[in-house]
């Protein structure tokens, strides 16, 4: 008779948990999910660098439908109300193609960045476009292609995380990260290569360690400059040199990209002000202006990076435990709780770093992520001189989350009914997370 192991029930579980997530959030309820399938739509018709129009816009010509689709979900000021239930989403799913009407659509604030992220749903796009399929389905499926990349990535980490395999999935499979996983936002792409990339620097073979991190690191630094600290996680004195050569020429690409993205950015004031108010654009930002600002007051901007920190924390945590949609929808709290106590588990049965030397320098990694993020964020998405940086997502410090717990881990407690805990906290989690969805959809 035919007995399928706990580890494969476990992935098939997850499996499915994922893929229902990729049907069971709303139509751009992702964080910028919108933007992002404009930005993905444009890159599958080969458009991978854009430049701002003579009228100060940045977007792309694309078919007249992806606005009505956009609208139909998350409508304008004079739109009317949303069409989050599953009514709505069969009336999406109705809007065609026509391919042969196209207009200008915006999408000012994710059409700088590299496009090698996009791939995959710019493929998927393709693929529907192909098809003539309604737009929609270019969306679900874009879906369906970042989680399942998720999950090779996770796969792969089961097999090659060997004292840390179940710390790394049960991060990887909390609520709140595995639906944004299931979005669109190429930032899920990101995430999957950041992970397999640490696994690949502490556990890959001395031979072939860098043949595959390099690569990774160079995407990763490309699409996110502020992750290329990733690449210190294990600096083996063997590798020192490769680690530094790839860490150099990491830095150079994503410089040189920055550098051109730089000239395209248009701020608020300077946007066509017909078009600025339905872009994720904030009043008073000046890059060049605000960099001033940092040199010249410092310590302002250190002040507004810690309140932010120290404010957004609760927040963050929440994030990766059970947020789910682009507004503030979360598990309760008691389900939130019961997460919280089976990471606490995982880590307390987990081997952490085995020099404390190690510890250190996985915490300041994090840190230096950190940094690099509240440093960029603050130069784009904040006013010139402002003392608060409130922008602080969980989300974007899914990179560093295996690297902050494990450093924080350590066995304190054995026992096999311990590492049972954190199964049973992580399916009361999915399953509040389900049945808060499904019910938005259809009650």
């Amino acid at each position: 008779m035919f007995r399928m192991k706990p580890a494969m029930v476990l992935r098939l579980t997850c499996l499915l948990v994922g893929l229902g997530y990729v049907f069971l959030i709303p139509p751009f309820q992702a964080p910028d999910e919108t933007h992002h399938f404009l930005k993905a739509w444009s890159v599958s018709q080969g458009h991978l660098i854009l430049r701002p129009t003579a009228d100060h816009r940045l977007g792309d010509t694309l078919p007249a439908s992806l606005q009505t689709l956009c609208n139909h979900f998350r409508p304008s000021r004079d739109a009317g109300t949303h069409r989050w239930d599953a009514a709505g989403i069969r009336e999406g799913l109705a809007i065609p193609l026509a391919q042969e009407n196209r207009q200008f659509l915006d999408f000012a604030n994710t059409a700088f960045y590299a496009p090698v992220a996009y791939l995959p749903a710019a493929l998927s796009i393709s693929f529907m476009r192909w098809l003539d399929a309604p737009p929609l389905g270019g969306l679900y499926l874009a879906r369906l292609c970042h989680m399942l990349l998720w999950m090779i990535g996770l796969l792969l980490i089961s097999r090659k995380a060997h004292r840390q395999r179940t710390l790394f999935l049960f991060l990887g499979c909390l609520p709140g990260v595995m639906v944004f996983q299931a979005s669109l936002n190429p930032d899920a792409v990101v995430h999957a290569a950041a992970w397999v990339l640490i696994i690949q620097l502490v556990y890959g073979r001395a031979r072939d360690r860098w043949r595959w991190s390099g690569p990774l690191l160079l995407f990763i630094s490309l699409q996110k400059l502020i992750l290329f600290p990733l690449g210190l996680v294990q600096p083996f004195r063997s590798d020192r040199r490769k680690m530094f050569l790839w860490l150099g020429v990491a830095i150079l690409l994503a410089g040189i990209w920055g550098t051109w993205a730089r000239h395209t950015f248009i701020p608020y004031q300077a946007y066509h002000p017909k078009y600025r108010m339905e872009q994720t654009l904030n009043p008073g930002v000046d890059p060049p202006a605000q960099l001033a600002f940092v040199c010249q007051q410092p310590m302002i901007f250190l002040g507004a990076a810690a309140r932010g920190l120290v404010r957004s924390a609760p927040a963050t945590l929440a994030h990766w435990l059970g947020k789910y949609g682009w507004e503030k929808h979360y598990l309760p709290d008691v389900v939130m709780l019961v997460l919280f106590m089976g990471l606490l588990v995982t880590c307390a049965t987990t081997a952490g770093p085995s020099r404390r030397g190690n510890r250190l320098v996985l915490l300041g990694i994090s840190a230096a992520v950190v940094m690099l993020f509240t440093g960029s964020n603050y130069l784009l998405w904040n006013a010139v001189g402002s003392s608060v940086l409130d922008n602080f997502q969980g989300r974007y410090f899914i990179p560093v989350l295996p690297i902050v717990f494990w450093a924080a881990s350590g066995r304190l407690l054995k026992g096999r009914i311990w590492n049972k805990i954190p199964l049973l906290c992580l399916g009361i989690g999915h399953l509040s997370m389900i049945f808060l969805l499904w019910k938005s959809l259809f009650f």
